[in-house]
């Protein structure tokens, strides 16, 4: 094969690819072994013990595969599986009630897919929302970063280019005033605050620079966003140092 082509095919691979399948296969093995280990137990235990509601847990497990639809397809085994454990297992309890109580928590098993096949769901759109945003924000010229309580977390490309920082590093988990010259930094402090309780915050004019940088004149927007679940402020920010000098 040409070296040329496999780097290709590394390029073209998908980032984080490798590590969903190890996590899958992982969380897979978990499984079935809990199931087979229930499932034995089930079937040397009297009926009238519920050892088959532990199949709660492998259920619950599936909310850790990436595959949408492994609750349903995990709950149809358990549901073939207490029904052959209900022949199988010795009798100590009249049959219909222990038919009732087996039905019953296959209905319950079945809800249960259900929730946890919606809350797959809304994740995998929390994920594409995230994508979305992070690539818009990349290829954005306007430098943006996002912030909670001061405290930075995400900076795009345009920001490390304006405060001049080499990877995102250099900025995530620093002050966001500390970016702001120092006779403004109540007033910005004061209007974050406001932005993260939802209130409208103007377009205004500061300067602002990255460590050991000369101050650069700024406009700075703040908007209330989530980042992780969490409320935070997202500021977009526009180096207007050029138009004050073409003014001048």
């Amino acid at each position: 094969m040409h070296p040329g082509n496999t780097k290709q095919k590394d390029q073209n691979r998908i980032p984080g690819t490798i590590t969903n399948l190890a996590v899958n296969f992982r969380v897979l093995t978990y499984i079935i072994a809990l199931t087979a280990l229930i499932f034995a137990f089930d079937v040397i235990t009297p009926l009238g013990l519920m050892v088959w509601i532990l199949y709660f847990i492998p259920l619950i497990l599936t909310l850790y595969l990436t595959w949408r639809y492994s609750p349903f397809f995990a709950a149809t085994i358990f549901i073939v599986l207490i029904g052959t454990s209900f022949l199988l297992s010795p009798r100590d309890i009249p049959l219909l009630f222990a038919f009732i109580d087996r039905l019953f928590f296959c209905l319950v098993l079945m809800i249960t897919s259900l929730f946890i096949w919606n809350h797959k769901g809304s994740e995998e759109v929390y994920q594409k929302n995230g994508e979305r945003f992070r690539c818009l924000t990349e290829s954005s010229s306007d430098p943006m970063i996002v912030h909670i309580d001061g405290k930075i977390l995400y900076a795009n490309r345009s920001a490390l280019v304006l405060f001049g920082a080499d990877n995102h590093e250099d900025l995530v988990g620093k002050e966001m005033t500390g970016l702001v010259e120092p006779s403004k930094r109540d007033m910005v402090e004061r209007m974050l605050t406001d932005a993260l309780q939802g209130t409208p915050a103007p377009v205004r004019e500061i300067l602002m620079a990255g460590p050991g940088q000369d101050w650069i004149r700024v406009e700075m927007l703040d908007e209330k966003v989530m980042w992780d679940r969490t409320p935070a402020v997202l500021t977009i920010i526009r180096d207007v140092s050029d138009v004050d000098s073409t003014r001048d």
